[in-house]
């Protein structure tokens, strides 16, 4: 039950992480973040919580990047999101430490030094909010549930039709090497779990030569890809595409 009730509070999300116009930008990080959190809660360790978040945000003083500060904002808010259900169903009062606004406190305080201003901490929170909380219940309703969505035999097959569909499409470029796939789930711009391909290649440019990697998503639900080839003329909508679902 207590798993069907952080579905239900995730839908409408914690009221105290809620800032205007969302940033699109480290949605697979938070979606590992909620990931981890499920795998804290599923072992029983309680006390873990706590430790596994104060040693997250620890290391963002040695490793102070904005994908590291998403992961650790993921693993704080579900955190915060799943002990405030546990002390209103159980009358509890709810640890100091998981608190929404302590959460924030501490997310902040990472993006300031990192020189983001108010605007942009506000917008950029807002929209792993919005991540974390399409994934939480995504999640929930699987009982915790954080097994892959596919076996690696269907990924196989997966990514086989995905190698063709992005060969397909690259132009001016020979495709040396396709060297990541990763399968995930999303938010799409309506706040619903979407699966997704994210991918790199290595290419080399027909016209100079030169050798680089660059990135790829393909979409499950209506087969479409997206490739970002770093071209003079490119299409922006590949790279924003790829950036708002992969980056």
């Amino acid at each position: 039950m207590l798993y069907f009730g952080l579905a239900i509070a995730c839908a409408t999300g914690n009221a105290g992480a809620q800032n205007p116009a969302p940033l699109r930008e480290n949605f697979p990080v938070v979606n590992r973040g909620v990931i981890e959190f499920f795998k804290i809660k599923n072992s029983g360790d309680f006390d873990g919580f706590v430790t596994e978040i104060k040693k997250c945000w620890a290391n963002i003083e040695i490793r102070k990047t904005q994908e590291a500060i998403a992961f650790c904002f993921s693993l704080d808010y579900s955190t915060s999101t799943f002990d405030e259900l546990a002390a209103t169903r159980t009358n509890v009062p709810q640890s100091d430490f998981t608190k929404i606004e302590k959460t924030l406190t501490r997310v902040n305080k990472a993006l300031k030094e990192l020189k983001d201003d108010q605007d942009k901490r506000g917008q950029l929170i807002s929209g792993w909010t919005i991540a974390a909380n399409t994934m939480l219940p995504f999640y929930a309703k699987r009982n915790g549930n954080t097994a892959p969505i596919a076996s690696k035999t269907e990924n196989e097959i997966l990514f086989s039709r995905v190698r063709d569909a992005i060969i397909g499409i690259v132009k001016s470029q020979n495709i040396l090497q396709f060297q990541k796939f990763e399968h995930l789930m999303t938010p799409n711009l309506n706040g619903e779990p979407i699966e997704v391909v994210c991918g790199e290649i290595k290419i080399q440019s027909l016209s100079s030569g030169k050798v680089g990697v660059r990135p790829f998503a393909y979409f499950l639900a209506d087969r479409t890809s997206y490739y970002d080839s770093g071209l003079p003329g490119a299409d922006d909508l590949d790279a924003y595409v790829i950036k708002n679902f992969c980056g």
